[in-house]
């Protein structure tokens, strides 16, 4: 078809204008470590905030030179930088970027990493959610295995586990790594032994949700059983390893999203000329409690098969007559067993588990409430708004709004920097 001459003239200056208004976003450069778990989570609320301030993201790999982020800046000058956790330290100081902003997952370093440039996790709340974990099992002994080296992020756990255990008038025991690394064989000497030193069982606090995997292995080839004899707790919810063991691990899941907003927000702070004096830091949310901290008060199998099944299936629409046919009794001989051993009834765990889940979905991404109720188990949206609001005072919209918006005093909401 051809169009008259000032239909071309309009339709010429629209696409015009349509190309000016991609060419004018300004783009943030996501910097990664490696591609893990919490890593993509940050990159989820990076894009999230981003895109609240029109800004488009750009994923990049590590740079090592003045010569690479030139190279950047000529094919996307950048507003800014965000780096991921992971680098090694000293391998991308703040000088790397020039008078471009730059901020980093990581804790402040006087030198590499200024405190107004950087987001981390508060590891004082995290060292307390796991402290609390593993007192309440009531255990004689109680460690922490930090990573091979003791790294920055390292230390702040342990010291503030060991705070929270003393609060408590118990102790916690370090195992340090470093010296055997992460040969199987050494490692699974040298653990044992430290193990054995004292009385078990012994409730431990691993840095990682990695080095929980590698203590659980290495307690297995001790002949040692979580969580008979071991209760183990990790960090980051990584479910392809919580979720892949023969005994699933009890983890804190970290708020990540969170942290990737906080950080377009400092970054976009730094654009303005306006310099926050501290980090940036974001909390965690909760302990999603596996098999690895489940300890009855004693041992049943049926009931310790019955909450595997339920953490498993709750949001597949499992019902309490389907737990009660794992049990070679009577119904009610089966929930006095169940009540006895967790604390709540079959039905009671069931609804726990959902909503969980539900508070993670809300939580972490943009999935709708419709899609949330289907994928936790409920029929449609008002049955599961109802079950929510019976569990916790409010619906899941005004949930997701408080938690999502919450943020450390002083911090600007992304909303009121778009000018």
């Amino acid at each position: 078809m051809i169009l008259p001459f000032a239909q071309l003239e309009i339709y010429r200056l629209r696409k015009k204008w349509q190309f000016a208004r991609i060419a004018c976003v300004e783009t943030v450069i996501f910097i990664k470590a490696i591609d893990r778990h919490p890593d993509r989570r940050k990159l989820d609320g990076v894009r999230e905030a981003a895109g609240h301030l029109g800004w488009r993201v750009q994923v990049s790999a590590p740079v090592s030179s003045k010569a690479e982020v030139a190279e950047l800046e000529k094919f996307w000058d950048p507003v800014g930088y965000i780096v991921a956790s992971g680098i090694s330290k000293g391998s991308m100081p703040v000088t790397l970027f020039g008078k471009k902003p730059v901020v980093y997952f990581n804790l402040p370093d006087e030198q590499l990493y200024p405190a107004s440039r950087c987001v981390h996790d508060d590891a004082d709340a995290v060292a307390r959610l796991a402290a609390k974990e593993l007192l309440s099992l009531g255990l004689p002994r109680y460690g922490y295995v930090c990573d091979a080296g003791r790294p920055a992020w390292s230390e702040p756990r342990r010291e503030a586990f060991a705070r929270a255990l003393a609060l408590h008038g118990r102790r916690a025991e370090i195992f340090d790594p470093t010296e055997c690394g992460w040969d199987n064989a050494a490692f699974t000497t040298s653990f044992a032994a430290w193990l054995r030193s004292g009385p078990l069982p012994m409730g431990i606090f691993a840095v990682t949700d990695a080095t929980a995997s590698h203590v659980a292995s290495a307690c297995t080839a001790a002949g040692l059983r979580l969580p008979d004899d071991i209760a183990l707790i990790g960090v980051s919810n990584e479910e392809s390893l919580c979720e892949g063991q023969a005994v699933t691990l009890s983890s804190i899941a970290m708020n990540y999203a969170a942290g990737g907003r906080l950080a377009v927000e400092k970054l976009a702070r730094l654009a303005a000329g306006c310099e926050d004096a501290g980090p940036a830091v974001y909390s965690p949310l909760w302990v999603v409690r596996r098999a690895s901290t489940t300890r009855l008060g004693r041992t049943d199998e049926a009931v310790t098969r019955a909450l595997e099944r339920i953490r498993r299936e709750a949001c597949g629409g499992l019902a309490a007559r389907d737990v009660l046919k794992g049990f070679e009794c009577s119904r009610r001989s089966a929930e006095t067993r169940f009540r006895a051993a967790v604390g709540r009834s079959i039905l009671e765990e069931i609804r726990r588990v959902r909503l969980e889940a539900s508070k993670r979905l809300l939580v972490e991404g943009h999935t709708t409430i419709d899609a949330i109720a289907f994928r936790c188990g409920y029929a449609s949206s008002a049955a599961f708004s109802t079950f929510f609001r019976a569990e916790t005072g409010t619906t899941p919209t005004k949930w997701r709004n408080s938690a999502q918006t919450a943020q450390p005093a002083g911090l600007m909401p992304v909303e009121k920097l778009k000018g």
